[in-house]
């Protein structure tokens, strides 16, 4: 069975791009971590990261999800260290939160300046009483 991914339902579930810095970050600090890091061998560690938390597979999804982490790296500085990079992607993560923003708990429905009163009846006009059989 096969899942389809759009862009409005995007099938990930708990996977983040903050989540792919992180993993990269892991790689970078376990895998040689005083070698100088370079270009490719940072686009290769982040699509093999993103691809093993959505299960092994690099499709469209994984592509998307890579992107977005992408626009999260930092510039790599000349002689910079796998571990170096790997500390400065660590406080990325820490500060690419979940998406939400201070203001977006806010209630979206203002508030009214003064408390609410309920409306008054009008006096209506009473029903003019009608005379009895024996009155006509």
């Amino acid at each position: 069975m096969t899942t389809q991914v759009t862009d409005l339902n995007p099938a990930r579930e708990g996977v983040a791009p903050r989540d792919v810095l992180v993993a990269v970050a892991d790689h970078l600090t376990q895998t040689d971590p005083a070698a100088e890091l370079d270009q490719l061998a940072l686009i290769v560690c982040l699509g093999a990261e993103t691809a093993a938390l959505l299960g092994g597979e690099y499709d469209r999804e994984a592509r998307v999800l890579a992107a977005e982490a992408a626009e999260l790296f930092p510039e790599i500085e000349a002689g910079q260290t796998r571990g170096e990079y790997a500390l400065i992607l660590r406080r990325e993560a820490k500060n690419a939160g979940d998406g939400w923003g201070e203001d977006d708990n806010a209630p979206v429905i203002p508030r009214l300046p003064r408390p609410r009163t309920e409306p008054v009846p009008a006096d209506r006009p009473s029903i003019p009483v009608q005379p009895s059989e024996g009155e006509r």
